[in-house]
This record gives C-alpha cells, structure tokens and sequence, in this order.
C-alpha cells in the first residue's frame, strides 16, 4: 500500500501531550473509529494496534517498550488512513479502560473489606 509522506511525526505528536505511552494509545484505541469511513482502513489498523498492544502487555510495570508500542500505534493509524473523512471538530473521549480499572479497584477493595478476617489462618 502507497501512501503520501506524513505531516507529523508520530513520536512528536505522542511527546506534546505530556501522558504516558498508554494511556496515549488508550486515548488513540477509544477514539480511532470516527474519522474512518472504510472498513478496510480500521482492519488494518487494528492489526497496528494489536502488534502495540502486544508490546506493551509484555513489559506490564516497566516502559522498556513503550515508546515503540505508541510509535507502532501512531504509525500505523497515521498509514492506514487512505479516504480521509470530512469532518470538523470531534471532541476526544476518555478511554473506556479509565471506569473499568476504577471500578474493578473499588469493588476489590468492597470485597476485602466485607471478607476481611473470614479467611484468616486457625
């Protein structure tokens, strides 16, 4: 696939924001979907996604390959883009994965401390 040279460069674009390398990937897994038309160009990238995906779930605690997981990410959006959408302002949303570990994290700490003692060792 042939494409035309990039604007930006990706890791610039990642760097400006100021967020770690995933929840910048998060952001880009959230909001993707809207600014494609064709089926073919989400494909594609969510193969992009899936090889970041795959980076950084290996190294979970440690950024060894974090800034080649947002750059795998970021190309890979920035590529597959082949029938630009017109569209005007689109407000960004917040990634999904934010609520479900909050949610997750309080209903652990629910379940502890209604269990707290029941387990203890005799």
């Amino acid at each position: 696939m042939e494409r035309f040279p990039l604007l930006v460069n990706p890791e610039d674009a990642w760097e400006r924001t100021f967020v770690s390398g995933s929840t910048f990937t998060e952001f880009l897994h959230q909001n993707y979907v809207q600014f494609y038309s064709d089926v073919a160009d989400i494909s594609s990238i969510c193969r992009y996604f899936s090889v970041s995906d795959v980076l950084s779930s290996y190294w979970m605690g440690e950024d060894t390959l974090d800034e080649y997981a947002v750059s795998i990410a970021t190309r890979g959006l920035m590529h597959a883009n082949r029938q630009k959408v017109a569209c005007g302002f689109k407000p960004l949303h917040k990634p999904r994965l934010f609520t479900v570990t909050k949610t997750c994290k309080r209903i652990t700490e629910k379940t502890r401390t209604v269990f707290q003692g029941q387990f203890a060792r005799r």
